[in-house]
């Protein structure tokens, strides 16, 4: 898997991920795991922190009942 962070003079940011096949199988797992309530949350983190500054870490969860979305999936 491969993380890009690119920073916008404005302050925002935006966030690639490239996933291998093997990759898209777990996250497929992940996903039903969390939707059938095996997971709370889950993580894909970073395993080389050589660099100066980059991606360490997202977590995926479920929204809480009235947490307002910020973002949609395309």
């Amino acid at each position: 898997m491969n993380t890009r962070l690119e920073k916008f003079d404005s302050g925002w940011v935006a966030l690639s991920l490239a996933l291998g096949e093997v990759e898209i199988d777990v996250l497929i797992r992940r996903l039903e795991e969390l939707k059938s309530g095996e997971l709370k949350h889950f993580h894909i983190r970073n395993d080389d922190f050589s660099l100066d500054e980059g991606v360490s870490d997202i977590e995926i969860s479920i929204a809480g009942k009235g947490e307002q979305n910020n973002m949609m999936i395309e």
